[in-house]
């Protein structure tokens, strides 16, 4: 639970929704040094009932399809592997647009950003899917097959191959 990761912007959208709708549940999973904080504020804002601190998950892709909806809040990513693990899980994502993710979510996923500084914005797209459950399915399974069809491990050995192949055969 580090800085960057921002998941005090997780609690806050709890905050803004929680009062809209009492069946959403918030879960974040880690450790770090905000962890102590991160709970002051939940207990603060009375949202023990929604937000719930778990510990760091070493096979997150293992339990990421369990969720009905994978949120990633951070300033800053390179590569983000956990937002990966929930897409190839199928599991529809929300995210701040930085670091590859524009990339990973192509032109077709662009709506499933949003600005940091837009929590409004992004509680609006939370509230969007809780009611179209099958509209947060599909878009899950595109999600998946668009990560598992240009980033898997087998895609980008592919492409290592070719590349060399060309590198070799323009000598």
């Amino acid at each position: 639970m580090e800085p960057q990761k921002r998941f005090d912007r997780v609690i806050e959208l709890a905050r803004l929704l929680c009062a809209e709708n009492n069946m959403l549940r918030f879960v974040i999973l880690g450790t770090g040094p905000l962890r102590e904080q991160l709970q002051e504020q939940i207990d603060a804002a009375n949202l023990k009932e929604y937000v719930h601190l778990g510990k760091f998950v070493r096979d997150f892709a293992h339990i990421a399809g369990d969720a009905d909806l994978f949120l990633m809040t951070s300033d800053n990513e390179g590569s983000p592997n956990a937002l990966m693990e929930a897409m190839a899980a199928g599991v529809c994502c929300l995210s701040t647009s930085v670091g590859s993710v524009p990339q990973l979510f192509g032109a077709e996923f662009q709506e499933n950003t949003f600005k940091a500084e837009s929590l409004e914005d992004a509680a609006a797209k939370i509230l969007n899917f809780t009611k179209d459950g099958e509209a947060r399915k599909r878009i899950g399974q595109e999600m998946k097959e668009r990560v598992l069809g240009q980033f898997s491990f087998e895609k980008s050995m592919r492409d290592y191959e070719n590349l060399l192949a060309q590198l070799c055969l323009g000598r």
